[in-house]
């Protein structure tokens, strides 16, 4: 009886041990604004082109894609793209063309601020597309040379290039999901993915692979040539003096975190959003959360210290931090 009560007392101060241990968030964010865009929508990218126009991107993998463009700064929404192919990415070109990609290679094109779009992709993607391989990422160096990568399922990933501002791509297979692609103003190039990080030092002429593994690399950004990359898993890296370090180790979390997207804000700090409305700032190195918010899948800044962050369920929370 005494050794049965020793066990259970041994097991509850484990128990009371591991959850005093799981740190919390230090800080609660309170939005100012929850937006309503649509309800059974992801939305997995946020662009902002000026500090009232705001284009959301995401829908449904494997049954709907939708774009939504606000000019009043979030006080409405137009429905301006819809379609079977979700929509994973928005970006905006130095000059101001815009492009977006998602499922089955879909690679779209607007050239009024995202009002209307047209269809880019020309070339036969009929074997990929039973496979419904996402766009992921676009990037463009200049108006003629860009770059997408995506992928799925962890093993099957895509790279595409073109030289002529987006009419005509060359596409790569590779065996494994990318998530990211960026380029400093050096001619330097990452891509980033599932546990993998290739590196250019000439436009994407050639990539190389870094030494690097053991996470699935969501989102990266680049400040001041120093490159920042947050995972799935719940790390935060840089190469801060060449070598991949983390900045932020979930291990001494619970393990749950799960980061999705990562910014270089206008004061010049780093801003990453995850699971369970967490959201993580580099100048406190601290984890807070954004009261009451669900998923968190992507963030833009629109003014100063006016963040948007997109969730899992079809809401746009908006907030600052200063």
């Amino acid at each position: 009886m005494i050794f049965r009560k020793a066990i259970s007392l041994s097991f509850l101060f484990i128990v009371l041990f591991s959850f005093s241990s799981c740190k919390k968030p230090t800080q609660t964010v309170n939005p100012t604004r929850v937006i309503v865009i649509d309800k059974g929508m992801a939305i997995y990218d946020l662009l902002t082109i000026n500090d009232s126009t705001i284009l959301a991107v995401g829908g449904q993998r494997n049954v709907n894609g939708k774009i939504f463009l606000s000019e009043d700064g979030g006080q409405t929404w137009l429905k301006t793209w819809e379609s079977p192919f979700c929509i994973y990415t928005v970006y905006e070109r130095k000059d101001s063309v815009i492009f977006a990609g998602g499922d089955s290679i879909t690679l779209l094109k607007s050239v009024d601020n995202g009002k209307s779009w047209q269809s880019i992709i020309n070339y036969p993607f009929s074997n990929w597309q039973s496979f419904v391989t996402p766009i992921q990422s676009i990037c463009f160096i200049n108006s003629d040379t860009g770059f997408v990568v995506g992928g799925d399922n962890q093993n099957k990933g895509i790279y595409g290039f073109t030289g002529d501002g987006g009419m005509d791509w060359k596409f790569r297979n590779f065996n494994n999901e990318f998530h990211s692609v960026i380029f400093d103003t050096n001619k330097i190039g990452y891509i980033v993915g599932y546990g993998k990080v290739l590196r250019t030092n000439n436009n994407g002429v050639d990539w190389q692979e870094e030494k690097f593994s053991g996470e699935n690399l969501k989102s990266a950004i680049i400040q001041n040539q120093v490159v920042w990359v947050c995972g799935y898993r719940g790390n935060i890296y840089s190469n801060e003096a060449g070598q991949w370090h983390p900045v932020f180790d979930v291990s001494a979390w619970n393990n749950q975190i799960h980061w999705c997207d990562i910014i270089n804000t206008k004061n010049n700090n780093l801003l990453a959003v995850g699971n369970n409305g967490l959201l993580w700032l580099n100048r406190s190195g601290t984890i807070m959360e954004l009261a009451d918010a669900p998923d968190l899948l992507s963030i833009t800044e629109a003014g100063s210290n006016v963040f948007y962050v997109g969730t899992n369920d079809g809401r746009i929370y908006v907030f600052s931090l200063y």
